[in-house]
């Protein structure tokens, strides 16, 4: 599921940041904000699931804070790109949304009957 999820959002990141490149006359901070915005949100989604794992296999307590701590740390990004430049806070949010936006894409394309790739049955 997560390299599902993570090739489709890296895909739509090179996608919309190019775009957002090109469409704003060759403007850096908008598309750096896309690339790292979504990079984040798929390194935090891997840790994320990596510690729910052993969260659930192993018993840790301690896995609960990590949650918390990668929430602030999105926070945190956030603060730092809105401090440098309004343009880079706007791609940076826009990369943090691309995962929802793939699980949606995804959802509508196996509702319609547009793929079949099975993903989130069984």
């Amino acid at each position: 599921m997560i390299g599902f999820l993570t090739k489709r959002v890296a895909l739509l990141a090179v996608a919309s940041s190019l775009t957002a490149f090109i469409v704003r006359g060759w403007d850096l901070h908008v598309a750096a904000g896309i690339i790292f915005g979504a990079s984040f949100t798929i390194l935090k989604l891997t840790l994320n699931g990596r510690s729910l794992l052993s969260m659930c296999a192993l018993g840790r307590r301690r896995s609960p804070l990590f949650f918390i701590a990668s929430q602030m740390a999105c926070f945190a990004l956030l603060l730092v790109s809105i401090m440098i430049d309004i343009r880079l806070f706007a791609g940076v949010t826009a990369g943090f949304l691309l995962m929802p936006a793939v699980i949606c894409i995804n959802g509508i394309t196996e509702k319609t009957g547009l793929t079949c790739n099975g993903w989130g049955e069984g």
